[in-house]
């Protein structure tokens, strides 16, 4: 998911550890440019949805939003809504939703199949359950009894494999103190393979510690080897 908004939608991310009290996410413009922030203390479903809900400001043209928390019920701001609109269809498009029911055989949405859907598309059990009621998957009555069952927790007792479909590249970048966008620790990386910055800057920059380090570097010398 990194790599799609960076290196298909240009827009640099920024993930860092700021704690459970700090911020959930922000879009800005710095000198015209766009760039994206993410809290990298929060789990990682938190964190794909705030990405994509940071995202969903840059797409839909909000300008500056700075979100202390992202919440998908209750009364919302117009352009919260549309954001949080943007971000469920951007992680769970309508046609992969589609055919993740059909090859159930179209199961009867409960609370067992949305916990399910949650786990296989990386979001939480109340996005997964937002997305099937606003994709019409899921009746307002069901969607209601689901949301209630939810918020006391019962979703946590439904036990399945943990065997996700799909890799998230959000995972990596959580487990450091902070995550540059790629382009900017590429940069670094370059100007220390040049000799422009000591390790000991590069360190400092990327808060890395050296063996980390020089893992990037073995990566970069990999990089520039597909170049030639």
């Amino acid at each position: 998911m990194l790599g799609l908004i960076e290196n298909v939608a240009k827009v640099p991310v920024i993930v860092q550890q700021l704690g459970p009290t700090g911020i959930a996410g922000a879009y800005a413009l710095r000198r015209g440019l766009p760039f994206i922030f993410v809290n990298g203390s929060m789990p990682t479903v938190r964190a794909r949805f705030t990405l994509a809900h940071e995202y969903g400001h840059h797409v839909l043209q909000h300008g500056m939003s700075i979100d202390k928390v992202i919440n998908i019920s209750g009364k919302q701001p117009a352009k919260e809504v549309e954001a949080n609109s943007f971000a469920a269809e951007f992680l769970l498009p309508l046609e992969a939703l589609d055919a993740w029911l059909r090859d159930r055989d179209y199961p009867d949405a409960d609370l067992n199949v949305v916990v399910e859907l949650a786990r296989d598309f990386w979001v939480s059990a109340l996005v997964a359950c937002y997305r099937l009621l606003s994709a019409h998957r899921l009746s307002s009555k069901k969607a209601t009894e689901i949301e209630h069952a939810i918020e006391q927790g019962q979703h946590l007792q439904v036990r399945l494999p943990d065997t996700r479909l799909l890799p998230e590249s959000l995972v990596d970048a959580k487990g450091r103190v902070r995550r540059l966008p790629a382009e900017a620790e590429y940069a670094l990386l370059r100007a220390l393979d040049q000799g422009l910055l000591s390790e000991e800057d590069v360190e400092a920059k990327l808060q890395v510690p050296r063996d980390e380090l020089q893992a990037f570097q073995h990566r970069l010398a990999v990089n520039r080897a597909d170049e030639i």
